[in-house]
């Protein structure tokens, strides 16, 4: 068994208090509260909803330079003029 030794009066003296307002062990209210800080801090998952809001946030970037190539079907932007709308003067995303 692996173990985590905290040596630190102020921890040592919150986790007793909790454990003892709470009828539970230390180890039991050190290990739930890390298990609510890790579910807290966790990256959200790519749900079909979380990847559909990407997909919209995208189309509407991209609207403007839509628009432009629907209105002007003879003439589609240089790489350099794509550069430059999708990228700001440091190299930078807009």
């Amino acid at each position: 068994m692996r173990q985590l030794n905290i040596k630190n009066d102020e921890a040592y003296a919150i986790a007793e208090s909790l454990a003892a307002n709470r009828g539970e062990s230390m180890t039991a209210v050190v290990v739930g509260l890390l298990k609510q800080e890790a579910d807290r801090v966790k990256p959200p998952r790519k749900t079909p909803e979380h990847v559909a809001r990407i997909i919209e946030r995208v189309n509407a970037s991209l609207e403007p330079l839509h628009r432009r190539m629907r209105e002007d079907k003879q003439r589609h932007p240089t790489t350099e003029e794509f550069d430059a709308w999708m990228y700001d003067e440091n190299g930078l995303p807009r």
